[in-house]
């Protein structure tokens, strides 16, 4: 069990510490003018604090203007925390804090704090590297990042060459290390902890406060509707399987129960993450993951980690839709407790009697009552008039936080760029048109903005563009598609919900009662049906061949999708569940559904961690199994405590030039040291040129096997190899000839056989 003694109790506490820091310090960014949040921003403000505090200090290094190191990241965050408070104070910010937002907070973090105690408990069972899945790639970045302090870092699997991925989630993970002065051996589990917390926590609090902007027949929704369609929602997202589950992990298993008939085979959870195209007979191979299996699995991908800042992004949206809301119906009742929204309070009140006194010429008997309340009005406060463009909205706040957040995704996981520049664009019509009216003007306007947040994006991230390759872009139309059974098993469920809530909405606006939220989720809905059937249609050619040609582009695609759609459902559920029969009745079905359907998490939990109540518990730290030999390679930790020892910041080694998935390359994801090649697979993906890796694995070969001191020393000098390590994988790998090996160094250190040897010291 979870003692005080366990070693990552003080690396947690400094963690949490940090996230509280960000959180509260950048809350004032979070520009939400209209929506009141459940948890006081905490859980929005941690995702958009983080990303826009790592922006900086990311730019600035990869330009090489400094270095990635703790005392410059410290020095940003005070820089930009004193900035954006500075602003705060005076005002310039549409947030401010007082007693209500406060305690709204601490109990946003108090909510926060206990999921994420909950997921470092259980991550504790199971903390070290599982090479069959990307957890030795993900490691190896955050660790080569935090060692070489450079951005972007020396490829630790192509020794020379900068790494050429979508590396920023990584750098923005060991920027929270280096914050919270905690090494990447506990803050590569950590950030699991904090994504699950913090993604149930922003998807809750975003749809209950979108939910109280929403109307039905003139009445606000109930707290009862509000609370189930938020929970519903952040169940379907953050909990919850896929329809594959429901049928072969819950009623399969159940009807064997009952029948004593042997209907399925053991369920196992990754079962439902590639169940298209898995039957014998299919020649094309899917993937369709979901965030609940990404965290129990703990694969640090980069659409896992981009999931912190999405939905700050959609929170964004929605409150720019919830703004159109009151700005079109002429509403007062934003329930936001900042008083900058409140300060006309006494405007309004006469407006509203002499509105129902005077009616259309309430204006000019204020204009003779009290002037300068008409000029505070102006005509854009009447019911249903179209607004003139205010072009103040192409530099607002909003609008160039949106861009940030899409050009941060260009580095972290590109796919969600265009992905979420479309719902942008979208959300940020429809709500145009509602305030502007249905024209060429307001489209012209609507573009324009497109073209801000467009060169935004493209501007800070800059230095990545500069120097990425982009690994692929050439669009394929699929010549072969799902089985229409394993499809509609895997998405019924939050299609056809989705699609009624859809047919829903769009009857409202055929009947001219939908305002800008309503279109705003009908957008976010239509989006997320978009991103499911996308690969069925295209595909992004990249190098996995034919049987897997939309393997990767499922992967993608329909993770967000997931998202947005399990959004969708937990809006849908809040409406119908306000209204009576059929409605009603789906409302209960889905809410049934999504229960069930959440019950993924704790089984998967249980399949990959075991059973938390009867098995000791290993700690957070991904390295504490090799210290104290609890995993099989815990005899090589030597090497690699020798290899962290040595402080230069950038270490050549040779190593085992690896195949991907296999626990080979140990040295270098470990320590952060770069060695001549690595991961096979992942190499050709990066580079674009398997001629290239090939080039090097042989060599690689011919230094083991060659046994020529004047070939092995030629090697090392070309490489800047400091130095070589003999380990398991390699003679299982190669015939290795000692001889060429031994006078190159020093052997510093030894066991069983296998060697460590420091280039240039005690050489023959």
């Amino acid at each position: 069990m979870l003692t005080l003694k366990d070693a990552g109790i003080r690396h947690v506490l400094q963690w949490v510490t940090a996230l509280f820091t960000v959180s509260f310090f950048m809350r004032p960014l979070l520009t939400m003018k209209r929506l009141r949040l459940f948890d006081g921003g905490f859980s929005l403000s941690l995702g958009l604090g983080i990303g826009i505090s790592f922006l900086p200090v990311w730019f600035l290094s990869a330009s090489g203007l400094v270095r990635f190191d703790t005392g410059m990241i410290c020095l940003c965050f005070i820089l930009l925390t004193i900035a954006v408070n500075i602003l705060s104070f005076r005002k310039y910010t549409v947030f401010q804090w007082n007693r209500d937002e406060f305690d709204r907070f601490l109990f946003g973090f108090a909510l926060f704090t206990f999921f994420f105690a909950v997921a470092f408990f259980v991550k504790g069972y199971k903390p070290f590297l599982d090479s069959q899945t990307e957890q030795f790639m993900d490691y190896g970045f955050m660790q080569s990042m935090y060692r070489q302090q450079i951005l972007p870092p020396e490829d630790m699997w192509f020794s020379g060459e900068r790494l050429n991925y979508y590396y920023l989630g990584h750098a923005c993970a060991t920027w929270l290390c280096r914050l919270s002065f905690t090494r990447p051996e506990y803050g590569y589990n950590l950030i699991f902890c904090t994504i699950f917390a913090g993604l149930f926590w922003m998807i809750f609090s975003l749809l209950e406060a979108l939910l109280r902007v929403l109307r039905e027949k003139n009445r606000p929704f109930g707290r009862k509707s509000r609370l189930l369609g938020a929970c519903v929602g952040a169940l379907l997202v953050v909990f919850a399987g896929n329809g594959h589950y429901l049928i072969y992990g819950l009623l399969l298993p159940f009807l064997e129960n009952v029948t004593k008939k042997e209907l399925v085979k053991d369920f196992w959870f990754p079962d439902s993450t590639v169940f298209i195209g898995s039957t014998s007979e299919a020649l094309d191979k899917g993937k369709h993951e979901y965030p609940s299996y990404s965290v129990v699995l703990g694969d640090l991908h980069a659409h896992v980690l981009n999931m912190l800042f999405t939905i700050p992004l959609l929170s964004l949206l929605f409150d720019y839709a919830a703004d159109a809301v009151f700005l079109t119906e002429n509403r007062d009742d934003t329930g936001v407790s900042d008083p900058s929204i409140h300060k006309n309070n006494q405007t309004d009140d006469l407006s509203r009697v002499l509105k129902m006194i005077k009616g259309k010429d309430y204006r000019e008997e204020i204009q003779s009552v009290q002037p300068e309340a008409a000029a505070a009005i102006g005509p854009e406060e009447a019911p249903g008039h179209i607004r003139p463009l205010s072009f103040r909205e192409l530099i607002s706040g909003r609008l160039i936080l949106i861009g940030l957040l899409l050009g941060l995704y260009c580095g972290v996981n590109y796919w969600d760029f265009p992905i979420y520049f479309v719902v942008s664009g979208a959300i940020i019509l429809f709500c145009d048109y509602k305030k502007y009216g249905l024209n060429l003007k307001t489209t012209g306007f609507v573009l324009l903005k497109g073209g801000v947040i467009f060169l935004i994006s493209k501007f800070c991230l800059l230095p990545f563009h500069l120097t990425f390759d982009k690994i692929s872009s050439e669009i394929g139309i699929c010549d072969r598609h799902s089985p229409l059974w394993q499809f509609a098993l895997v998405w019924g469920f939050r299609i056809c919900g989705c699609l009624l809530f859809a047919v829903y909405l769009i009857c409202r606006v055929f009947r001219k009662k939908a305002d800008a939220m309503e279109l705003s989720l009908l957008a976010v809905v239509l989006c997320g049906i978009g991103l499911i059937f996308i690969p069925e249609l295209i595909y992004v050619k990249d190098i996995y061949g034919e049987d897997y040609q939309r393997f990767n582009t499922m992967f993608k695609l329909t993770y967000q999708g997931y998202i947005l759609l399990g959004f969708g459902i937990g809006a849908a559920v809040a409406v119908f569940f306000e209204k009576k029969g059929i409605y009603r009745a789906c409302a209960v079905a889905a809410s049934v559904l999504t229960l069930l359907s959440a019950t993924y998490l704790p089984k998967s939990a249980q399949l990959w961690f075991g059973n938390v109540f009867v098995q000791e518990r290993a700690g957070i730290s991904v390295v504490d199994p090799l210290r104290n030999y609890a995993n099989e390679y815990g005899f090589e930790w030597g090497a690699m405590e020798k290899l962290l020892e040595d402080d230069r910041e950038i270490l050549h080694i040779v190593e085992v030039a690896g195949t991907s998935y296999q626990p080979d390359d140990k040295l270098s994801v470990y320590t952060g040291a770069c060695t001549v090649v690595g991961w096979y697979v992942h190499e050709w993906l990066w580079r674009g040129d398997p001629a290239l890796i090939s080039l090097r694995s042989g060599e690689v070969r011919y230094f083991y096997e060659c046994g020529d001191p004047a070939y092995t020393r030629d090697f090392v000098e070309r490489y800047g190899i400091d130095y070589v390590y003999v380990g398991p994988r390699e003679y299982y790998y190669y015939n290795v000839a000692y001889g060429g090996l031994a006078g190159l160094g020093e052997e510093v250190w030894n066991n069983e056989g296998y060697t460590l040897i420091r280039i240039g010291e005690g050489a023959e």
